[in-house]
């Protein structure tokens, strides 16, 4: 599942992780490309990215194809 860090008036996503299992998710940090992919709890992300209140966090998954 990816999980989306979105602006709560517009909708824009200004950060996004994928989940990896229970509370674990992978996610690059900072606007530098040379910052390594981590794998953090997803309380910590939230503490950085929600700081200022002014986002929410949604996930999004793929649906099954149905045939």
């Amino acid at each position: 599942m990816a999980i989306f860090f979105l602006i709560k008036t517009t909708g824009d996503a200004y950060h996004s992780c994928v989940h990896l299992a229970d509370n674990l998710v992978f996610t690059k940090n900072g606007r530098n490309r040379l910052s390594p992919w981590v794998i953090m709890r997803l309380e910590d992300v939230k503490k950085v990215y929600l700081y200022r209140g002014d986002g929410h966090v949604q996930g999004f998954r793929r649906k099954p194809d149905s045939k």
